[in-house]
């Protein structure tokens, strides 16, 4: 994870050059193991992202001595999970949401009556999110 988590730091670094990007208004979205990445990449290098979209992922306990205690001010975070996902259960978006408030982040969360997937309302909700932006 540690490997792959910088990996992709540099991959955004790089893809942001290549295609002339708005380095200040990348947002990451995830689902499951990209939820997890999402979360890694925000939180260890703050102010790297605009925003992450995190469906049905949770935030490794493995990162958190990595994680900056500030610079997540202007952080935007969605969190969606099925409370019926048997892969990644709903307490981990629970606790998600939990630890990103004790770094002050207040992300938008929704809890959907599904299971390890992507419904239609939580497609809706991220476009919602992200017309806000």
């Amino acid at each position: 994870a540690e490997e792959s988590r910088l990996v992709l730091k540099k991959f955004i670094d790089e893809a942001i050059v290549h295609f002339s990007a708005d380095k200040d208004r990348v947002t990451l979205l995830g689902f499951s193991q990209g939820a997890i990445m999402s979360y890694s990449i925000a939180l260890t290098f703050p102010g790297f992202v605009s925003g992450i979209i995190a469906l049905s992922g949770r935030i490794l306990k493995e990162i958190r001595p990595a994680v900056a205690s500030s610079g997540h001010e202007k952080l935007r975070v969605f969190i969606g999970h099925g409370t019926e996902d048997t892969v990644l259960r709903i307490g981990f978006a629970r606790e998600a949401k939990e630890y990103l408030a004790t770094l002050n982040i207040s992300p938008e969360y929704h809890e959907y009556p599904i299971a390890h997937g992507i419904s239609k309302q939580e497609q809706d909700d991220v476009l919602e999110w992200f017309k806000k932006s």
